[in-house]
């Protein structure tokens, strides 16, 4: 019953006791709630009588009369009956939660009587003549809506609502007051509301894109110079395929399939990691706030110790290669391993500097799917001016000295 659920939500914004209106300021507000870096709050100052809860404190906003601001405050004072997180630092720092009635009474935007401005009387009681009574009023409206539902599809339903409302009341005669005009209505999402904030959050994100833009032009150098190296090796061993029968096209598609098998497999390896740190970023941040676990720390000391013996063994029997391969694995294991034995923790996400408490863990398919793809077209690009090489053998070039 909707009915009730506005009593309920009413007798929850008032003191139980007094019956005082009640207010709910955002956790940050009180002096006494200390943020920590993991974005947790815990009471300081010592003294239960500090705790906001129960206590009162005196808000004062500026009414709104005639269309302009009154240069007469309105002071009221309320019961703090609970405090709110919302997880956004700059809402829980600066805004409250009062009734809507009694937000509508000091801001003047109750419900009215309406007197006639021509200077007609009430001829029994002598007062201005009453025509009607004005409605209360809000400035402003939120919607929420439900799964699966765009702000955008929000916007246009609430669009279409108020011009359905406003043409079946505006020429209404038993309204005293008229709506406002839907041109005078606006209806924003919450991405326009906050343009200011996501528009360079936006360019960030194609500046990234650019960036990653150049990393296949560099990926797809790379493919053409493996590509054109296995060519070359392979001079002999495409000759023969030339010289019996396969044909150029043939040829050609041999090596555009490979860099596509490779650019699949790399780029499904690559979107597999990226879910994983994704999914997990919150765990790592929390992991690295944290010293190293010691038998993690003595098992890569105990890793870094086996290679430096590999490496003496390998030296001894005068073989270079599994020296060198032992030394600079028993190097980079060491400093690992030296890292994690002084690290005591530090913090690289800082909720007192974000809007948020937790790093966002949404994983962008669009995204992803289309870095994927990128990822894949550059890798056959980059194999084609090779593979166009190794169609173009001529097999009896490449069989002349065998």
């Amino acid at each position: 019953d909707p009915a009730r659920d506005r009593s309920e939500a009413a007798m929850l914004m008032r003191d139980p006791t007094t019956g005082q209106p009640g207010i709910v300021p955002g956790i940050q507000i009180s002096v006494f709630n200390e943020r920590r870096a993991d974005g947790t709050y815990g009471f300081e100052g010592g003294d239960s009588n500090y705790w906001m809860p129960g206590k009162q404190v005196e808000l004062t906003l500026v009414p709104i009369k005639g269309g302009r601001l009154s240069i007469e405050p309105e002071s009221r004072a309320f019961s703090i009956v609970n405090e709110f997180q919302s997880g956004v630092f700059e809402i829980d720092d600066n805004r409250v939660l009062i009734s809507l009635e009694d937000a509508q009474e000091m801001l003047r935007l109750g419900e009215g009587r309406l007197y006639d401005q021509t200077g007609k009387i009430d001829p029994e009681t002598g007062a201005p003549l009453e025509i009607g009574t004005s409605p209360a009023r809000a400035t402003s409206i939120y919607l929420r809506a439900s799964e699966n539902v765009t702000p955008e599809q929000v916007r246009i339903a609430a669009s279409t609502a108020y011009d359905r409302f406003w043409s079946d009341n505006a020429q209404r005669e038993d309204r005293s007051v008229k709506p406002p005009f839907p041109s005078r209505v606006t209806v924003m999402t919450w991405e326009q509301q906050l343009s200011s904030i996501i528009a360079p959050v936006q360019k960030e994100r194609e500046l990234m894109r650019i960036l990653f833009s150049i990393v296949y032009i560099v990926c797809a150098g790379l493919v053409l110079s493996i590509f054109w190296a296995i060519v070359h090796e392979k001079t002999r061993d495409i000759g023969i395929l030339r010289a019996i029968g396969a044909s150029r096209p043939g040829i050609l598609g041999i090596f555009l399939i490979y860099g596509l098998v490779i650019g699949l497999l790399g780029s499904m390896v690559g979107v597999g990691l990226g879910w994983l740190v994704v999914t997990n970023i919150n765990a790592i941040h929390d992991g690295l706030g944290e010293p190293a676990p010691i038998w993690l720390t003595i098992s890569t000391f105990v890793i870094a110790a086996t290679l430096l013996a590999f490496s003496i063994h390998a030296a001894l029997k005068g073989s270079i290669l599994r020296w060198l391969l032992g030394l600079i694995g028993c190097l980079v294991i060491g400093v690992v391993g030296s890292a994690m034995a002084l690290h005591r923790g530090f913090l690289l996400w800082d909720p007192s500097v974000y809007y948020f408490n937790e790093v966002p863990s949404q994983m962008d398919w669009f995204t992803a799917l289309l870095t994927m793809g990128g990822a894949v077209l550059f890798s056959v690009i980059g194999a084609a001016i090779p593979a166009a090489r190794a169609a173009d053998t001529d097999p009896v070039k490449a069989l002349r000295y065998e």
